[in-house]
């Protein structure tokens, strides 16, 4: 078939073959409307019920990355409601077979802890009991949890209480108010966060989140975190003013730097009277 008789102009594809014909005006590579064409046939591949089943799956497998899910517990009447800022993951609403991929490493175990959230709160009644176990019920939280981190805020520890064991990385935010570290525990209110770590056993990756002058206040940081659960150089600091980020020997070196500062400025010549450990081991 010649051009003449396709009615179509030379060096230009049919309509039905492409979802948008291409115009090679120049043959040149370097040509905008060259580079752009190509780039649309890059980015779609029709092809890709054709490949093997095996193939497929692992390219599914390929689309699983790490995530900050970001928990929320926002409190109405008459009962509290744990909220997720965070979509659902697109791997479960590209089609079946995605789905049956992704269902095998996201699950909804946030949502089947509803009774135990329950019988935190203080005495519901039957009709606040059947409405809030409704309401759980339908919570869409997916959750990868080997690879996603959750971020809480300032929810307390206690609420991730039934899913202990499956947490392996938690952002949180703390300030010296919120009776978190050792120093500042406040029994009378049960803000005993600090111990509350020893529960989740299973943690490998801990990211601390404060303000930048309250970084400041945590001189012997290693022994504050001493019996927390993962190693200390898993654990990550962040200023929240300046969102610089600090390992426990880049905090450390700061908060030396920071203390023999104030010493000199007393007037005090000799070594760092720093103290390495945040107990007192005699």
């Amino acid at each position: 078939m010649t051009h003449a008789q396709s009615r179509d102009p030379p060096h230009t594809f049919r309509k039905d073959t492409f979802a948008k014909p291409l115009n090679y005006e120049k043959h040149d590579e370097t040509h905008p409307s060259w580079r752009m064409d190509r780039e649309q046939l890059c980015g779609a591949f029709h092809c890709f019920r054709c490949l093997p089943f095996e193939l497929r799956l692992q390219i599914w497998e390929f689309t699983f990355e790490p995530r900050t899910v970001k928990l929320r517990y926002k409190h109405y009447h008459p009962w509290s409601q744990l909220v997720c800022a965070n979509p659902i993951p697109a791997i479960l609403h590209a089609c079946r077979e995605a789905r049956s991929v992704g269902l095998k490493v996201y699950g909804k175990a946030l949502a089947n802890c509803g009774s135990e959230l329950l019988e935190m709160k203080k005495g519901p009644g039957k009709k606040e009991k059947r409405a809030f176990h409704a309401h759980v019920a339908k919570l869409d939280f997916y959750i990868n949890w080997d690879l996603d981190t959750i971020s809480i805020g300032k929810m307390r520890l206690e609420f991730l209480l039934p899913v202990k064991t499956r947490m392996q990385r938690l952002k949180l935010d703390r300030d010296w108010d919120d009776s978190f570290w050792e120093d500042s525990n406040d029994v009378g209110y049960e803000r005993d966060e600090h111990n509350k770590l020893g529960h989740f056993g299973n943690l490998r990756e801990i990211h601390v989140v404060t303000k930048d002058k309250e970084l400041s206040l945590l001189e012997g940081i290693r022994g504050d975190v001493y019996f927390w659960p993962c190693d200390q150089h898993n654990i990550t600091f962040e200023s929240k003013e300046t969102g610089e980020l600090y390992n426990i020997d880049q905090l450390e070196a700061r908060l030396r730097q920071e203390w023999d500062e104030e010493e000199a400025k007393r007037g005090y010549v000799g070594p760092s009277t720093y103290p390495v450990m945040g107990y007192n081991w005699e």
